[in-house]
């Protein structure tokens, strides 16, 4: 994949590093690429994931269309983890103020926002 880096930074800290890289990919889309670095006895040991603008409103829909952590980890086959820290990055529990519980439906938060327009 040929990309334009529009942004880089580096945050380090004791074994770890962790890159954040937001570029604009051969087909103008553009991501966040989030590297982290472990060093390890005989080396280094390195994870990243890519994440996608389309990728963020795919997960707010189904987000609002009440699927739990779960479902959207295997969705996005993420850890549930991940996928707990985007919503909360994205804030999407404050926007459509949905009841931080487990067992709190919001089955049909994406039709009520979508006939409020």
């Amino acid at each position: 994949m040929s990309k334009t880096e529009l942004y880089s930074n580096c945050i380090t800290k004791r074994r770890r590093t962790y890159f954040f890289d937001i570029s604009k990919a051969e087909n103008e889309r553009l991501y966040l690429q989030i590297v982290e670095s472990k060093k390890i006895d005989d080396g280094f040991e390195r994870n990243s994931i890519m994440i996608f603008e389309e990728d963020d409103n795919k997960l707010e829909m189904l987000f609002c269309q009440g699927k739990n952590i779960h479902e959207l980890a295997q969705i996005f086959e993420r850890k549930e983890g991940a996928i707990s820290s985007r919503i909360k990055k994205l804030e999407l529990r404050e926007k459509y103020n949905i009841n931080i519980e487990k067992n709190k439906s919001h089955d049909n938060m994406w039709d009520n926002i979508m006939h409020d327009e």
